[in-house]
């Protein structure tokens, strides 16, 4: 795991305009080094000096698909559906493949842009129904997604992933629709984004280079090489990638950079052995897809007065910022200050987000220092045997890790603020005038966060070929066993100021307790809106000197379940069947799964002052951490079963059903009361249809599909945003307990044994539709993909994992209670009371329907390819895609929806072949959002309806041009 001594990132220094003038002619000015690689005419022959023979027959695995017999957009075989590699028509599971030619067309390049394309659409989850949680924290590697309104998940190779997906080392994508996850263990309900990952092949000598410039100085380059030693018998390939881009909005940017390099070796006919191994990293700016919030507007409109002191004037807008100690270090010019008892400026009407023109929304509040960075590997080694003519025998082993570490704001909502102090109070307790009265300024405490994860998976599989004959039937079996050891390790902290002596300034017993925060602010340029954000923490915050206190920032852990160690063990078998019924009139498909899986979570607790690493200055007292000896222990053998069949009834028509059950993945990224790991969820799902080849040829492939899912036991609510402890629920019982231990009504051991601290809450979510697909190649040059997706969502069972927990805590809260006032001003009752109606109104708006779901999605992907004449290689189309409103919240009894979504893409492009060197290129333009529209959308409102409280943001129109030379 990082240790947390990080270099921070420094964009160049040469103006935006600059950086994409060069980026948009690297593609022409590499283009003579690459070519000059090649041999300078097509008729030279390979490194071997004789000409290419013609390559002898390889017989194709069972387990893989030869993507050559892809056609256009159109894909004709699939393994998604059994594990074997079979024809999409007689696969009953609702399977999307997405070939080579068409990802190339739209330009894809990660999991991000395949999601509308896929009718997909990203997560957002959390207290105000909106942007997960994993994407801001170090425990993140892929953006979460919703299939048919439920979560979706990523494997690669049939396994699940720790490492940031891009499509750069990827040979093929399918969509599994639903929980079908029958074939690959735990799964979500949505559905699968199945991702193979390219091998070393036994035919064919290629190299292929491709450049692409983009929009925000976006520079790519990527690297595929695949060279055959000994004809079908040993190749190796070498693929990498190196890309940087900025954003669109201030300060974001993505680097990452990935090596791998892959063999495959077949000694004898029937033994093919294959490995890959290959590292990466990967660095982006961690944003919040919104502006700031308005801690303004309200002191504006009441004429902006300025205090001399700490009281607030009467009407003046203003309010305390903390009646305890809070030191607080100013970036601007390296000063500290205490603002204990001093005010700052309130905005109108609550929380809510400014208007865009007082911070418009591409500028990024996180700023240049909130970062996610990554350090991953993948290994994976491959032993096919065929045994005779009928049976195959394949043993995997599978390892990728990552080592994350973050930089994260401590909350998903900052405020934009102005200060009204004449005087400010310096750390010895004198005041000062204050020479910055008036102006704008924002602020935060930084929380620095490293993770870790492991997952190993080993597996034998066989698959057995039996055929009986034109009416007894062809059939086809495959078994698996397999053993998988996922683990994760987390260590999120903050940063707190402690004296020589490693004790925190305020509150000792718990160190990560505000009281001990040191805070950052960051005053501002009215107007200058690039330099609107919070604070940068590579800045060195300064000692502060109190009586004789020495008083330093230091990280501590930031609360029991923020410092993990998760690890889940699962071992699998499988059985899975195909047969093919009179005369291949009817295929049918049955699967069985059995995981027997075990959840460990290793115990944080507080350690003492005489502990070892106390003393030697490693940890400071009352700080969380691990106790190896402590492991909470959770699990069970969970059965999967899958079952379908495709009546052919006619040459252009075929009626299908399918009907799934699965395990859910484990939420690894968030705990759930009493503060551990979500339980597994479990999924069902249903599918029945009709598919038709129109005109017999394969040419014009419909599927139109009926379909019902349904999720018990998810955890997708964040109550809170981010932050471990931040949530309605929290905040109401942990001041109580505090209040009580406060008064010694309870001790320290009562408080911390009952006290929350949890990340989600749990839900029912059901779905129901209907998907319509449709894949035409009418003629050689013209290609065409269509889909369409209906889905009716609905939630209930709202958050049952609270009790016994809440009766339990509340019992002891009551009766300990000696009337008096909490700092809120409420009763112990009356904050109870609060809570409970909390509760009521939190599960009516969830069990309403499914906030961002957008019901209706649909797309369209062209591509026309002229074949002669002047216009010849070259080609032309584009994507237009829909989404429609999604819910958002109730008002005054009302649903509220939000905006659709139209959006066009467009692509052209020529491959022609560079008359010196005979070696072909491919030029490509892409433009994304062609419209330039739908850039800020409503995401929620304020509970009066007349603010945004969220919104949806969509990047404007921008372009990448590619160019890939082949040879």
């Amino acid at each position: 795991m990082h240790a947390f001594s990080r270099s921070f990132r420094t964009r160049a220094s040469r103006p935006a305009a600059a950086r994409a003038a060069l980026a948009l002619l690297l593609p022409l000015l590499t283009l003579p080094v690459l070519c000059a690689a090649v041999s300078p005419t097509g008729s030279t022959p390979p490194a071997g000096g004789t000409a290419p023979a013609i390559p002898a027959v390889v017989e194709l695995s069972p387990f893989v698909v030869n993507a050559e017999s892809d056609v256009g957009y159109q894909a004709a075989n699939t393994t998604a559906g059994s594990r074997l590699n079979t024809s999409l028509k007689d696969t009953a599971a609702a399977i999307n493949p997405l070939t080579k030619e068409f990802l190339d067309d739209i330009g894809a390049t990660n999991l991000g842009d395949l999601l509308t394309v896929a009718n997909a659409e990203p997560e957002f989850e959390d207290g105000a129904g909106f942007n997960a949680i994993s994407n801001r924290r170090s425990d993140a590697f892929n953006s979460p997604f919703r299939i048919r309104g439920q979560l979706g998940a990523v494997a690669i190779d049939l396994a699940e992933t720790g490492i940031p997906v891009d499509l750069s080392d990827i040979e093929r994508v399918e969509v599994a629709s639903g929980p079908n996850s029958v074939l690959f263990g735990n799964g979500a309900t949505g559905g699968l984004f199945n991702m193979s990952t390219k091998r070393a092949a036994l035919r064919g000598t290629k190299t292929v280079l491709r450049t692409t410039a983009g929009s925000w100085a976006q520079l790519r380059q990527e690297l595929d090489s695949n060279v055959v030693l000994r004809r079908n018998q040993l190749a190796l390939r070498l693929f990498g990638l190196y890309s940087q881009r900025d954003g669109w909005r201030s300060w974001d940017f993505e680097d990452t950079h990935r090596l791998t390099g892959a063999l495959t070796f077949r000694p004898w006919p029937s033994t093919t052995v294959s490995a890959s191994y290959g590292r990466g990293e990967l660095e982006r700016n961690i944003s919040m897809p919104w502006n700031a919030m308005d801690g303004l507007t309200l002191w504006q409109a009441l004429g902006s007065k300025l205090s001399e002191g700490p009281a607030d004037p009467n009407g003046a807008g203003t309010q305390v910022i903390s009646t305890v100690n809070r030191y607080t270090f100013v970036e601007n010019d390296g000063t500290v200050f205490n603002l204990r008892n001093r005010l700052t400026s309130r905005g109108t009407g609550g929380e809510r987000l400014l208007s865009a023109e007082l911070f418009p929304f591409d500028y990024n509040f996180t700023g240049p220092g909130a970062t996610f960075s990554s350090e991953f590997q993948n290994t994976i080694i491959r032993l096919e045997q065929k045994v005779g003519r009928q049976l195959t025998l394949e043993a995997a082993y599978q390892k990728n890790t990552a080592d994350n570490a973050a930089y994260t704001v401590g909350v998903s909502r900052l405020f934009l603020q102005a200060d009204p102090n004449l005087f400010l109070t310096l750390p010895n307790g004198a005041s000062a005038p204050n020479p910055r009265a008036g102006q704008l300024f924002m602020e935060n405490n930084w929380q620095p966060e490293t993770s870790r994860f492991l997952n190993e998976v080993g597996r034998l599989t066989a698959a057995y070929d039996l055929d009986l004959g034109k009416w007894l039937g062809q059939h086809r079996f495959a078994g698996l066993v397999e053993s998988a050891r996922f683990e994760r390790g987390r260590n999120d902290g903050v940063i707190i100021l402690v004296d020589q002596f490693g004790v925190p300034v305020g509150n000792a017993g718990q160190p990560e307790n505000a009281a001990n925060f040191y805070w950052r602010r960051r005053y501002l340029r009215p107007g200058d809106f690039r330099n609107y954000y919070s604070s940068d923490p590579s800045i060195e915050a300064p000692h502060i000197m109190v009586g004789t206190r020495d008083l330093r920032g230091r990280w501590v852990s930031f609360s029991r379940n923020g410092t993990s160690l998760d690890r889940r063990d699962t071992d699998s078998l499988m059985f899975a069947m195909q047969n093919f019924w009179f005369k291949r009139r009817l295929a049918t498909t049955y699967g069985y799964r059995r995981d027997d899986t075990t959840f460990r979570s290793t115990v944080a607790n507080r350690i003492s002052a005489t502990d070892p690493r106390v003393i030697s200055g490693e940890r400071i007292a009352n700080e969380w951490v691990l106790a190896p000896d402590q492991i909470e222990e959770q699990g069970g053998i969970y059965p999967t079963r899958t079952f379908g069949a495709v009546l052919h009834v006619h040459p252009r028509i075929s009626l299908f059903y399918n009907q799934s059950s699965n395990v859910g993945t484990p939420r690894f990224d968030r705990t759930v009361i009493p503060g551990i790991l979500p339980p597994a969820s479990k999924g069902k799902g249903r599918d029945a249809g009709v598919m038709l080849n129109l005109s017999g040829d394969d040419r014009y492939f419909a599927r139109l599909n009926w379909y019902e899912t349904g999720q018990t036991g998810d955890a997708p609510l964040a109550p809170g945003g981010a932050g471990i402890n931040q949530n309605y629920f929290t905040q109401a019982i942990n001041p109580m307990l505090d209040y009580l231990q406060q008064r010694q009504l309870i001790t320290a051991q009562e408080r911390d044994a009952n006290y929350m601290s949890f990340s989600a809450m749990t839900i029912d979510t059901n779905s129901r539709g209907v998907e319509v697909e449709f894949v035409a190649n009418p003629i050689p040059n013209w290609t065409l993909r269509a889909s369409y997706s209906y889905t009716d969502t609905s939630r209930d069972n709202y958050f049952p994992e609270r009790e016994p927990h809440l009766t339990r805590v509340l019992t002891l809260i009551r009766s300990r209670d000696d009337r008096g006032l909490l700092s809120s001003g409420l009763t112990i009752e009356q904050q109870i009371a609060s809570l409970l109606a909390e509760i009521d109104d939190t599960a009516a708006r969830n069990e309403v329907a499914t906030t961002g779901v957008r019901p209706s999605k649909g797309t369209v992907t062209t591509r026309y390819r002229w074949s002669k004449g002047a216009l010849k290689g070259t080609f032309v189309g584009g994507s237009v895609l829909y989404q429609s409103a999604p819910y958002l919240q109730l008002l005054a009894g009302k649903k509220v929806y939000g905006q659709e979504v139209r959006d066009l893409q467009l692509f052209v492009g020529t491959t022609y072949r560079l008359p010196r060197f005979n070696v072909p290129l491919r030029v490509q333009l892409n433009v994304y959002n062609v419209t330039n529209d739908n850039l800020v959308q409503p995401g929620r409102y304020t509970g009066d309806g007349l603010a945004l409280y969220r919104v949806y943001l969509r990047a404007p129109r921008n372009f990448r041009l590619s160019a890939t030379v082949e040879f």
